[in-house]
């Protein structure tokens, strides 16, 4: 795990480097997102499994995000893209109640920080100021579950990482766009503090088999054009001369 993290890692910051050297034409992007939990991670699993710490990384409901890019063409319609996302998701209505008749327990809120690069595909539609892009990424996520209040003690949680992989589709008029993005945030093992005691419970469990955060994502976002500026002699070269 250690491993692949490391090569995540490097691939970023190598992606970041090459970015910033390039001589494209780049931009830079600012992303709001509507979340959509899909499947096991919006599911409200039954009370029992509350107890086994089956339902931790459950449960999710709608949520809400901001987000980054920078991009550069590579050529003519292709785009590279690396960014990040801070995305956020409270429980859902079912999931607080059963937190609060069962266990006394306040129900806890999810956080992820997807960092990712990828490659963008822009077609112009004619003349028109209108294009569909499509993108699809791969990088690394940081999810973190906010404490859990008992009678007694308190639940602490410690962040863990986990594969981040996405493909969106949008509709662009000039620098805004409107799109879906289907996101996967993978299923990590989670340690769990309770006062002295340490323990593991894995995310997205369902029926004793791992099953990947996923979520279906409205993006709304504008596009800041940044071309490289030309190197001209100044006046003093010119003197010099």
């Amino acid at each position: 795990m250690k491993k692949s993290v490391s090569k995540i890692l490097t691939v970023l910051a190598l992606t970041v480097l090459f970015s910033v050297t390039a001589t494209a034409q780049n931009y830079q992007e600012i992303r709001a997102l509507g979340l959509f939990p899909i499947g096991s991670y919006g599911r409200v699993g039954a009370t029992e499994e509350m107890y086994k710490d089956q339902i931790i990384g459950s449960g999710a409901a709608i949520g809400a995000g901001l987000g980054y890019r920078y991009s550069f063409d590579l050529s003519m319609g292709v785009t590279f893209i690396v960014g990040g996302d801070v995305l956020w998701n409270m429980t859902n209505a079912d999931y607080r109640r059963i937190c609060s008749e069962r266990n006394n327990q306040a129900a806890p809120m999810y956080f992820n920080v997807p960092l990712s690069v990828g490659v963008g595909l822009n077609y112009q539609l004619g003349r028109s100021p209108w294009s569909v892009f499509f993108d699809a990424t791969a990088g690394l996520n940081i999810h973190y579950t906010t404490s859990t209040g008992w009678k007694n003690f308190e639940v602490h949680y410690k962040p863990v990482l986990s594969p981040a992989l996405s493909a969106e589709v949008a509709m662009r008029y000039r620098n805004f766009s409107f799109g879906f993005q289907l996101l996967s945030l993978g299923s990590p093992t989670m340690k769990i503090a309770s006062g002295e005691e340490v323990h593991h419970a894995q995310i997205c469990i369902v029926d004793e088999q791992k099953r990947s955060m996923l979520m279906g994502n409205i993006v709304l976002s504008y596009k800041l054009a940044k071309t490289k500026k030309e190197w001209r002699p100044s006046r003093k070269t010119i003197l010099d001369n």
